[in-house]
């Protein structure tokens, strides 16, 4: 699972994420196959990754990938090709709800844009094997979370206000059940063992 499960967050950030920002609409029902392109696009990825890491065919169970790769190439490639068109077409939703918006929602198309323009970037860097890209790639991560910060509480993002006082309600709920639960079972044993001397 290790060598696929980031297709999933990957996926849902450069191409779901965008289609839906930033009232968590798209912008018409047409725009359903997009999100259903996104969708294959993982599946596809998925799919090519698990079969170049599992042994098949008369292929021996090796650490070395390029065998693998060398069969199921087209597969790998056509899973780029889709990621990299889905990608496109969600970039072309963040234009087309750029020229429809609002002067506010203008200015949080713009911050989280660019935080994406960088942390894709970064994330290029970080595939090179020094030591200086991973760096640069966690740092364009905080850049991006920076600038998420910046739309949601400058420019109102998503009723932040409605957010934070849902998470600090369930949290203390979340909190509140945790503590009668673990009070209950630790009540529980010793009754139990008051009762049964053992």
């Amino acid at each position: 699972m290790a060598s696929w499960i980031w297709v999933i967050s990957s996926v849902s950030f450069v191409v779901h994420f965008p289609l839906i920002f930033p009232d968590g609409r798209l912008l018409s029902p047409r725009w359903r196959l997009a999100v259903l392109l996104g969708f294959v696009v993982m599946a596809v990825q998925i799919g090519s990754i698990i079969l170049t890491t599992r042994p098949f065919g008369p292929l021996a169970p090796t650490i070395n990938m390029t065998p693998y790769i060398q069969q199921i190439g087209p597969v790998v490639g056509a899973g780029y090709f889709l990621y990299l068109a889905a990608a496109v077409v969600s970039a072309a939703s963040i234009v087309v709800r750029y020229r429809r918006s609002s002067i506010e929602v203008r200015q949080q198309i713009k911050w989280v844009s660019y935080a994406m323009i960088i942390v894709v970037l970064g994330a290029i860097v970080g595939l090179t094997p020094i030591y200086l890209g991973q760096v640069v790639f966690i740092a364009t991560g905080l850049f991006g979370a920076a600038a998420t910060a910046i739309a949601i509480l400058r420019y109102r993002l998503y009723e932040i206000d409605l957010i934070i006082n849902r998470t600090l309600v369930y949290g203390a709920l979340s909190a509140i059940l945790a503590g009668v639960y673990t009070a209950s079972i630790t009540l529980s044993q010793r009754v139990f063992v008051a009762l049964t001397n053992e």
